[in-house]
């Protein structure tokens, strides 16, 4: 197939170390990688070069800070609302148009994002085939980290028309193909499921697990508890900290390593004193992503304590590659590639469930090696891009 891989944020390039840039770029290679021809139209850049300076300058821009601080929150949102219309009318819809027409594609690969539909309409209008990647309900997602603005209304009714024009849909969960349905009443037959995934050559083979260890200063004996992510409400690692404080009165042979930055660590810092659990605990802030592999590695049991209902962790197919038992809440979403007491153990959510999770994981090594081998060897037969993209081809053949 000739496949366009349209992105159409005016920020969101496929060379940065962070997940949009990670899930877009692997994509790309492992449609290549089985030979299909892809055209990127990547807006927000396909190198360094092409970053915008907003991307590239880490110095705020104090003109914007005193704008911003000048005017009412709803009417700053306003304004970024319509400069993504202006940018999907005047500048990603244009450059898609142009290479539709250059190039004739079998295929236009989108990914969904939040104010910008020309892709689908342009797709339509020339009678190429599109799907959408779907990793998150756009205007829902929007509402609850940025606030409505006076085009929120316009924003939905733009996401309305996307999922009209648009021959197939690709969320990246169950739970999210079901709202998609739903809400926008999409025939099942336009939608398929799938989830993220993880490229194995990129998996680090020797790791410094002992030098990791002794860094932070874990003994042999010590089961070393870990998460490695941002840490924010939504992460759940707040749950984490409070069901490690309960574990660890039980056994203490436990450790607890969080690895990431995020706006509640001083919160967590703050637990684990006021618990005096210090001696317990390591909060490692951000580190290099080359060393990811071997922070993983120097973990016992990996925890995703906590996440949206419709996203796809990334950090579930790391800890998997590496062979790490997996703790999960027991969401739809989870269940799209972890099965309890197959692959993972999945947990109701709670800080008693986390905490019996915990405990019954730690004093179980067989069924630490059990969980992990299944979820290694489900990853290489499932769970990599290339996986991604022979399902992603099968599914629009259908259409």
């Amino acid at each position: 197939m000739r496949i366009i891989y349209f992105s159409p944020h005016p920020t969101h390039d496929i060379v940065s170390d962070v997940g949009y840039s990670t899930h877009q770029r692997e994509m790309i290679r492992a449609l290549q990688h089985l030979g299909h021809e892809v055209i990127p139209v990547i807006i927000g850049g396909s190198s360094k070069e092409e970053l915008p300076v907003a991307t590239t300058n880490q110095r705020p821009n104090t003109l914007v800070s005193i704008i911003k601080a000048g005017i009412p929150g709803y009417l700053w949102r306003t304004l970024k609302d319509a400069r993504l219309m202006r940018h999907d009318r005047h500048i990603a819809g244009p450059r898609l148009r142009a290479a539709i027409e250059k190039y004739d594609p079998d295929l236009v690969y989108e990914r969904s994002e939040y104010f910008l539909g020309q892709g689908a309409s342009i797709s339509a209008e020339l009678g190429v085939k599109h799907i959408y990647e779907v990793n998150a309900p756009c205007v829902e997602e929007w509402l609850e980290f940025e606030g409505a603005s006076f085009l929120t209304q316009k924003a939905e009714q733009c996401e309305r028309l996307k999922m009209k024009h648009s021959s197939g849909f690709c969320p990246v969960s169950t739970p999210l193909g079901e709202y998609l349905a739903e809400h926008y009443q999409i025939q099942q037959n336009r939608i398929q499921v799938i989830p993220n995934a993880i490229n194995l050559s990129g998996l680090k083979k020797e790791t410094d697990r002992v030098a990791i260890r002794t860094k932070h200063g874990f003994k042999t004996t010590d089961i070393v508890i870990g998460f490695i992510g941002a840490i924010l409400p939504y992460h759940g690692v707040q749950l984490l900290v409070e069901a490690f404080i309960d574990a660890y009165k039980v056994n203490p042979n436990l450790k607890l390593l969080v690895v990431g930055d995020g706006k509640l660590l001083a919160d967590l810092k703050r637990m684990t004193t006021e618990a005096s659990i210090n001696e317990a605990v390591c909060f490692t802030g951000r580190i290099k992503h080359d060393l990811v592999w071997d922070y993983i590695s120097a973990m016992d049991i990996c925890v995703n304590p906590k996440h949206s209902w419709y996203g796809s962790p990334i950090k579930t197919f790391e800890y998997g590659a590496m062979g790490r038992p997996i703790i999960a809440p027991d969401e739809g979403n989870m269940r799209d590639v972890l099965f309890h007491m197959n692959t993972a153990w999945l947990f109701d959510g709670s800080r008693e469930g986390l905490n019996d999770a915990i405990l019954k994981l730690s004093n179980d090594l067989s069924l630490r090696e059990e969980l992990g081998r299944a979820m290694s060897g489900q990853i290489v037969e499932k769970n990599t891009w290339e996986s991604n993209a022979e399902r992603l081809i099968e599914f629009a053949k259908t259409l």
